[in-house]
């Protein structure tokens, strides 16, 4: 459940209040449909992964390069 507020959060500061910087701290996937709709709606996402050294799989950042807003996500490992 925690991953859908995770994607309603990052839809309402998006979309409703149009900011253009959004940090998501996790190592799970189930919120990637909320970076997929931020990054579509122009906003910066700063992806902190919670586990030492990992990445966001191939296929999900295709999806963000397939819809040209690759530009607007970067991601880290803590």
């Amino acid at each position: 459940m925690v991953d859908t507020l995770l994607v309603a959060d990052m839809a309402y500061l998006s979309l409703k209040m149009r900011d253009k910087n959004i940090v998501v701290v996790s190592s799970d996937t189930d919120m990637w449909p909320g970076v997929l709709l931020a990054t579509s709606a122009g906003c910066q996402i700063i992806h902190i992964h919670t586990n030492e050294g990992w990445r966001t799989q191939r296929h999900l950042q295709v999806m963000l390069e397939a819809g040209r807003s690759g530009r607007f996500y970067e991601q880290v490992s803590a």
